[in-house]
C-alpha cells in the first residue's frame, strides 16, 4: 500500500504553527534551519508541513516518533529517512503540500509532484524546452487553450514525478525520455524502451495537476489531512 497525505494550507494561520513551542524538540534541526532561511511565511509553512505530514504518515504506520527525523541524501540530493525503513517523497505548490510514503520493502522509490494551474504562466512557456517531438505533437493536437494548458502541466508533473522517482531530480534531462498517455495509461519510454514503473494521476483539486510515479503495483490510499489533525501532532 502506498499512502498519500495532503493538506491545504490556505486557511492556516502561520503563527499557530511556526511559533509553536514544540518545534525545537519535534522537528529535525535540519528542517528548522531550512525554515529559518526562508523569507516568506508561505515558504516556511510549506516546509514545516512537509515534515509534519511525514510524521503524520509514520504514526499511521504505527511508528512512534520519539526521536527527530534524520535524513540521508543520495548523490543527486534526494532525501531518505535514516531512522525509518520507508520510502517517501514530498511536493508542494501554492496552497497544497503532499506526501507519498510506503514501506521500503515493497517500494524502493517513489516520486510525487503537484503543480498549480496558472494559465498565464503556462502560456509563456516554450514547451520544446522539456518536451520531446512525440510529446510536443500530442500537445499541439489540443482543442483549446484550456486543454493545451492541462496537457502541458500534466506533462511537466509526470516528468517531475519520474525524475524524482529515479532519484535524480532535474539533473536528469527531461528530453531523454517521453511519455505516451493512452486509455488512462501513462507509459514512459527511456532509450526507446518502456520503463517498468507506474504513473498515476491524483485527484486533488481541479486547479492543480498531481502525479505519482512508483515501482511495484500496489493499492493507493489518498487522504486529505485537516489543519487540526496536523496541528495535533505539535501538541503531543
Amino acid at each position: 500500500m502506498i499512502y498519500i497525505y495532503y493538506i491545504n494550507i490556505h486557511n492556516i494561520k502561520p503563527c499557530d504553527f511556526l511559533e509553536h513551542g514544540s518545534l525545537s524538540y519535534l522537528i529535525s534541526t535540519e528542517r528548522l534551519n531550512k525554515i529559518n532561511k526562508f523569507q516568506k511565511k508561505v515558504d516556511k509553512l510549506q516546509s514545516l508541513c512537509s515534515e509534519l505530514l511525514i510524521l503524520f504518515a509514520l504514526e499511521k504506520f504505527g511508528q512512534t516518533h520519539t526521536d527527530k527525523l534524520v535524513y540521508n541524501y543520495n548523490p543527486f540530493g534526494k532525501p531518505e529517512l535514516l531512522n525509518y525503513d520507508f520510502s517517501f517523497n514530498i511536493s508542494h505548490s501554492k496552497d497544497y503540500v503532499i506526501c507519498a510514503i510506503a514501506n521500503h520493502e515493497y517500494q524502493k522509490s517513489i516520486g510525487i509532484d503537484i503543480e498549480f494551474k496558472d494559465v498565464n504562466t503556462l502560456l509563456t512557456i516554450n514547451p520544446k524546452i522539456f518536451l520531446t517531438e512525440v510529446e510536443y505533437l500530442s500537445l499541439t493536437q489540443s482543442d483549446n487553450i484550456s486543454t493545451y494548458c492541462d496537457r502541458l502541466l500534466d506533462y511537466w508533473c509526470m516528468k517531475e514525478a519520474y525524475v524524482k522517482y529515479l532519484g535524480k531530480g532535474l539533473t536528469q534531462p527531461l528530453k531523454d525520455f517521453y511519455i505516451v498517455s493512452k486509455d488512462n495509461n501513462n507509459n514512459i519510454f527511456h532509450n526507446e524502451s518502456i520503463v517498468n514503473c507506474n504513473m498515476m494521476s491524483l485527484e486533488i483539486d481541479d486547479k492543480y495537476s498531481s502525479y505519482l510515479c512508483y515501482e511495484s503495483k500496489q493499492k493507493i490510499f489518498l487522504q486529505e489531512v485537516t489543519c487540526y489533525e496536523l496541528f495535533s501532532i505539535l501538541n503531543r
